[in-house]
């Protein structure tokens, strides 16, 4: 039987391979859950939240534009021609996506925005499966 770890244990499991290290999932788990970043069932604590060391993006259908923007203001950065609703969620128009990714790539990013980033990119991949 296999065991099915929470979203940021498998988030934590993979950036430590990712970076060389040899290390199981419970151990991340047990980790986190030691250093207070998440709960005994693997969701993130009010500590981690308010911190930053976590970052939840809980987008609605059909929100607004202004609403995305509050959500994702890495996207303040881009004209609203950038983007459309799309089944109800925002997306990066296909025929801007290279203007787009080259804009990115000309920012300097802190890490809140590259989870803004994560987040936006991991939904839209969730929904197209």
């Amino acid at each position: 039987m296999a065991v099915i770890y929470p979203p940021l244990v498998e988030e934590g499991y993979q950036h430590c391979v990712a970076i060389g290290m040899q290390i199981s999932k419970e151990a991340v788990f047990q980790y986190l859950y030691e250093q207070g970043i998440i709960n005994a069932f693997g969701y993130p604590t009010e500590m981690a939240l308010s911190n930053g060391l976590v970052a939840e993006f809980t987008e609605w259908e059909n929100s607004s534009f202004d609403e995305f923007l509050a959500l994702y203001p890495v996207f303040q950065a881009f004209d609203a021609e950038f983007f459309e609703q799309v089944d109800g969620f925002w997306q990066v128009k296909p025929k801007c996506l290279e203007k787009f990714f080259t804009t990115l790539e000309q920012q300097s990013l802190d890490n809140h925005s590259w989870m803004q980033l994560e987040a936006f990119f991991e939904q839209r991949e969730m929904m197209n499966e």
